[in-house]
């Protein structure tokens, strides 16, 4: 019960602590049968009326209890069967999140030692019908960051129409303490005077009085208390200075706009600067919508002490159920025990009945037969060596027997014991426990696989009471993850993950801006998009189990792979020193281990490894670069070499053309053998000389932007 200074709102029924205690009062009275359960599981199996006849009769009172070794059988079966939460992410963006959530859930689950509560409620579940768990924040600054505790079911009320086992449909839950005067005030010092003055019974005084002495707070508390239809029995114990106060968690109906972002669903906020401008971008959509609030009111008997909306982050009711099982129709929960109830007692009447046989007898006498008082009489026939004195002169020609006999009931003492065994057998067909979960075989089943089938099979009676269980563990888990991610989600931080004998040990960034698009990256508000719970088991019973198979399946692969199976087998094992072991292991097969699990021995041989790696990694880059080198110098000269012969073909090609130039020009002369005036054979003669002079200049200058172009030729 949180402290708190918050004041009711005006639009708050202050009297809804009337209404709900006038609806518990018509409940079934469920909770006297669920105390008998608990009781028989204590062995505490007599009742008075019994008591008294056994009493009268001489008949001793024996309590053969069945009811806890059976009962023990299912508890235990929780226990090796236990298994602890584990956040999955349900795709890639969300993969760090989850494993930031796993590494702080097994912390806040092993510290608020929250395994163990669940199992307490699930005894009480298994016992009498029903068990809860409270997931709280702690007050105490100088305790754990969680409560995770068992609640006792005779404090806790809830909605009674409420049909779903995880309690979804409940419109409100009622949790009732008491608590001493000095501890209620310092829990709420606003209404210290008000609670002094409870006990004072306010000081005797009323009407005008109290009007003129006390302020006007205090005079409206005189009024709900005049007014109220809880008895002071009810709620005060004057004597013991003790109050009992009632929290009450209840649903409340709100219309409201809401705002989607994409799978995500956020209540608009008008006086939110980034909900208006998402909302004036167009990229959201903004609608109106009917749903449920969670909210807590504190009372103190009538007297209103505080109501406001949950302190937790998620909407649900801090306190879960686990139920065992519940009647059709008035759905009253119940256990096991309470069907093994009448076949204890007659386990009980049978036994106490055969030990009273084996020693009672049945005297008929004549009056007078013997001279000793019936008192003396008894403990003589109840001696072995007893002797019994008959008188001579009452026997008149008859014979003894017919004087005096003693009788016993041997006769119905089988009658008595059959009944007895089948009694006993009762009380496991009726809660569905048979000696195959309870570690006893009758069915001549020798091995493993066979025992193992039968447990199976005999679980399959209590697989409701099990899904119950796991569905009530499941929301514990939730509530952890929820108050979890909150705390992650405040701010921008670094949370290092450790790793095992397999994954190193990394740090992962929540809530960071990505530096190139600006998006926000690992963000724990987005946890319900993309983390799902499931659960992992975790007994030694289980880790056996899948160390035999993984060493069935290893002697059939090849050897080369049996080493990698192998280190999977040493991590399922319980060995002390397996981590060692399996980096020693894992060095020699060249894989690499993690660094923050190596002894200092194991960190000072690796990191020099290391430098000797990346010296031969430098060596080698430096031998690549020379060769990569040597390889472009290569490339070039051949480049060269082909672009001289290139230029040499060319040459060789203008050569040819040339000389067939100077022949045509040869030929042309001789032709002309004719008379031509000597100044056309002039013009001819120069003509043909300034086309042999632009021809060596064209190939003149080829032969020059050739060379240029190549300048290795």
């Amino acid at each position: 019960m949180k402290q708190t200074e918050s004041k009711s709102k005006s639009d708050f029924d202050p009297k809804m602590i009337e209404r709900l205690i006038s609806d518990i009062r018509i409940q079934p009275q469920w909770r006297a049968d669920s105390a008998l359960c608990e009781l028989y599981y204590d062995g505490r199996q007599a009742k008075q009326e019994m008591e008294r006849v056994l009493e009268e009769r001489g008949q001793p009172l024996l309590i053969y209890n069945l009811i806890h070794p059976t009962v023990n059988g299912v508890l235990g079966m929780e226990a090796k069967t236990r298994t602890d939460w584990i956040v999955k992410s349900d795709d890639a963006e969300g993969m760090e999140v989850s494993e930031v959530l796993n590494e702080k859930l097994n912390e806040v689950a092993r510290i608020s030692q929250a395994a163990r509560a669940c199992s307490d409620a699930f005894a009480r579940q298994v016992k009498a019908g029903i068990g809860w768990v409270e997931v709280r924040r702690n007050d105490d600054p100088f305790g754990d960051k969680y409560v995770v505790e068992e609640v006792d079911y005779a404090e806790v009320w809830y909605d009674w129409n409420a049909k779903r086992a995880d309690l979804k449909d409940a419109r409100w839950i009622v949790r009732e303490k008491w608590l001493d005067l000095d501890q209620a005030q310092s829990l709420f010092p606003h209404a210290e005077e008000l609670l002094e003055h409870v006990f004072t019974n306010w000081d005797g005084v009323s009407g005008a009085e109290l009007k003129e002495d006390l302020p006007d707070y205090l005079v409206g508390a005189w009024n709900v208390q005049s007014e109220s239809k809880i008895y002071d029995s009810e709620w005060k114990q004057a004597d013991r200075r003790r109050l009992r106060f009632f929290e009450v968690w209840y649903r409340k109906p709100v219309s409201a706009p809401i705002m989607r972002l994409g799978d995500a669903v956020v209540k608009y906020d008008p006086n939110n600067e980034m909900h208006v401008q998402l909302r004036s971008s167009g990229r959201v959509q903004v609608q109106m919508a009917v749903f449920s609030e969670m909210r807590r009111a504190i009372y103190c008997g009538p007297h209103l002490l505080h109501e406001g909306a949950t302190p937790y982050p998620h909407n649900e009711f801090p306190l879960v159920p686990f139920f065992g099982y519940r009647e059709g129709r008035s759905r009253v929960p119940y256990g096991l025990i309470r069907n093994m109830v009448s076949a204890q007692d007659g386990v009980n009447f049978r036994h106490s009945m055969l030990t009273w046989l084996l020693k009672a007898r049945r005297i008929t006498m004549l009056d007078g037969a013997t001279k000793m008082t019936d008192h003396e009489l008894q403990e003589q026939v109840a001696r072995v060596d007893g002797i019994i004195k008959i008188d001579p002169s009452i026997l008149h020609g008859r014979s003894i027997n017919q004087v005096f006999s003693i009788d016993s009931e041997q006769g119905i003492s089988g009658q008595q014991f059959n009944m007895m065994e089948h009694s006993q057998r009762m009380i496991q067909d009726t809660a569905g426990v048979y000696n195959a979960l309870l570690g006893k075989s009758d069915s001549g089943a020798t091995s493993g696989i066979a025992i193992n089938s039968l447990v199976e099979q005999g679980s399959i009676t209590l697989s409701e009471l099990y899904d119950n269980y796991a569905l009530g563990r499941q929301q514990v888990g939730f509530l952890l993850v929820a108050m979890e991610a909150d705390d992650l989600g405040k701010g921008q931080r670094e949370v290092l993950v450790h790793g095992n004998e397999t994954q190193p040990t990394k740090r992962v960034k929540l809530n960071y801006p990505d530096e190139k698009t600006g998006r926000i990256t690992n963000q724990v508000s987005m946890l319900k998009k993309h983390v799902v719970m499931a659960d992992i088991h975790t007994t030694a019973g289980y880790k056996q189990q899948l160390i035999d198979r993984l060493m069935q399946v290893m002697q059939s692969l090849h050897e080369n792979v049996q080493p990698i199976l192998l280190i999977k087998i040493l991590e399922l094992s319980d060995l002390p020193d397996k981590g060692e072991l399996i980096n020693s292991m894992r060095q020699a097969m060249g894989m690499q281990g993690s660094v923050e699990d190596m002894t200092p021995e194991q960190k000072a041989q690796y990191e020099s490894q290391q430098q000797l790696q990346a010296q031969q990694q430098k060596i080698e880059e430096i031998i690549q670069q020379q060769q990569l080198k040597q390889l472009e110098l290569d490339t070039e000269i051949k480049e060269g070499e082909a672009a001289l012969q290139k230029v040499n073909a060319i040459l060789e090609k203008t050569r040819a053309e040339k000389l067939k130039a100077e022949t045509e020009l040869t030929l042309a002369k001789s032709r002309d053998t004719t008379a031509a005036t000597h100044v056309k054979n002039k013009q001819v003669d120069e003509s043909l000389y300034q086309q042999r002079e632009q021809l060596d200049q064209q190939v003149d200058r080829m032969i020059s932007q050739l060379i240029g172009a190549n300048p290795a030729s």
